[in-house]
């Protein structure tokens, strides 16, 4: 009798879990698209995939976020997802802990019309 392998719990696991689970379920389209959006661009960034969730690490996100020109007036969004997700991964018990739980968040910004 052979023995299967538990699924190895990844960044990539837990953002994907909390993407097409609870936000697919529980908000509208324009919401669920947004957080995939986000979410996918944080997994598919170079090494997140096969780096355990325990090494992911505020340094690793806010380099991802820099690297991401486009999201400057986003940072706080995106961060608020992969907060998120992680958060959702926890209770799933997808992953042991929240890896980025200490991240700065970026103050709102004003719209002025």
């Amino acid at each position: 009798m052979s023995r299967r392998r538990p699924p190895r719990s990844t960044p990539s696991s837990a953002c994907s879990a909390a993407s097409s689970g609870w936000t697919k379920r529980h908000r509208s389209k324009p919401t669920y698209d947004q957080h995939r959006h986000f979410l996918r661009a944080f997994v598919r960034h170079p090494g997140h995939r096969v780096l355990p969730p325990h090494q992911v690490t505020v340094q690793i996100v806010e380099d991802c976020l820099d690297e991401t020109p486009g999201w400057k007036k986003s940072r706080r969004n995106a961060i608020r997802m992969l907060l998120r997700a992680f958060k959702w991964g926890v209770k799933r018990k997808i992953i042991v802990a929240n890896p980025i739980v200490g991240i700065e968040m970026p103050g709102k910004t004003r719209v002025l019309n």
